[in-house]
């Protein structure tokens, strides 16, 4: 559903769908559309190692375009996820 509301100069929208929700990335801290993401644990901890994320972020609701960012840095180094499992 998208509502308008008419202000003088100035559009607000307010959309909602599914889970997500208009909030603050907790990795970019723009407000835009939210939702929490499924990350394994280990995942979570090799972003982390790696400098990718703050420890405060981990389970924590993340934007569309952070959530592909960390999404293919988890690809890209999955080597190494699976060196740390061993």
């Amino acid at each position: 559903m998208l509502r308008l509301a008419p202000l003088p100069c100035v559009l607000v929208l307010t959309i909602e769908k599914g889970e997500g929700r208009m909030n603050l990335c907790h990795h970019c801290g723009t407000k835009v559309m939210v939702r929490k993401r499924q990350f394994s644990e280990r995942a979570w901890a090799a972003l982390v190692d790696w400098g990718e994320v703050r420890s405060e972020t981990m389970g924590k609701a993340l934007c569309d375009d952070c959530y592909i960012e960390l999404r293919e840095i988890l690809i890209d180094r999955t080597h190494e996820i699976e060196k740390i499992a061993r």
